[in-house]
């Protein structure tokens, strides 16, 4: 398998927006694009009509998407399909899994739970019903909280933008419990809101300064939104070109694993969502 490839991992029920994305990314980047595809233990073993016919599907989403990058396709027969991704993207570059549409409230499957969770490389989550790309550039959408893994998604996000020529907008969300208490403030006194929007501007310069982002004014937008993360991400995902959010946060519960606003982005957001480290 290329070292630093852009791998995609494919399923029976894949969609072909999610090869495109991978496709596109992978021509972005300059990477080789690897096709992984594990087989249920139940599948026959014989000829490889299957997988002839998935290299078709990938040589068509090459040439929709206009790129010109080695690919490679590979079956991989496994007990696990997220064990298979996660051992190969010890050498990927990134990881491109689809989302399927579910009823009713969304949540996110075990398949894509532990390849987020267990893969080295940045993770993207393409929902297959995600609407056809909108006139124009849109903004790849970076949720930051102070933590060390919402400065690495920033830090990647701005490669992202200054790859691809987009603007960034990095949201930071902010309610009273998660400031408090202000610097120099002792609990128990609540200063006015606008205090807390002040230091909620200093934090999102300062994980500014801590990723090294350096972008022109004009393509930068700062949004310091009073409500809850998840929501101020979700309300951004219809104009994003993509969400990208850390692993983990700052609560107790985002220690644990995939942390709880990742989880929802991943699971609910329209667009494509990469999840960093």
């Amino acid at each position: 398998m290329p070292m630093n490839a852009i791998v995609v991992g494919v399923g029976r029920t894949t969609d072909d927006a999610v090869l495109d994305w991978a496709a596109a990314e992978a021509g972005a980047c300059g990477a080789p694009l690897t096709v992984v595809h594990v087989p249920p233990a139940s599948a026959p073993q014989g000829p490889d009509g299957p997988v002839a016919a998935l290299r078709e599907r990938v040589a068509a989403a090459v040439a929709r998407a206009g790129a010109e990058v080695p690919t490679t396709v590979e079956v991989l027969p496994g007990r696990s399909v997220a064990d298979v991704l996660v051992g190969v993207a010890a050498d990927a570059s990134a990881v491109v899994i689809g989302r399927r549409t579910v009823r009713g409230p969304r949540t996110l499957g075990r398949v894509t739970t532990a390849v987020v969770e267990g893969a080295a490389a940045p993770v993207t989550v393409v929902p297959h019903d995600r609407p056809a790309p909108a006139d124009g550039p849109r903004p790849v959408v970076v949720g930051v909280d102070g933590s060390a893994p919402a400065v690495a998604a920033l830090r990647y996000a701005a490669g992202v933008a200054a790859r691809a020529d987009l603007p960034l907008e990095v949201v930071l969300a902010w309610q009273m419990r998660t400031l408090a208490p202000l610097p120099g403030k002792e609990w128990g006194y609540t200063p006015p809101l606008d205090d807390y929007a002040r230091h909620a501007r200093t934090l999102l310069d300062g994980a500014l300064e801590a990723a090294d982002v350096h972008l022109p004014d004009a393509r930068l937008v700062r949004s310091v939104v009073h409500g809850t993360a998840t929501n101020a991400l979700l309300e951004a995902a219809p104009r994003a070109d993509r969400l990208v959010v850390g692993r983990r946060g700052l609560s107790g519960v985002d220690r644990i694993l995939l942390g709880s606003v990742s989880r929802q982005v991943v699971a609910r957001a329209r667009c494509p969502v990469t999840v960093v480290h």
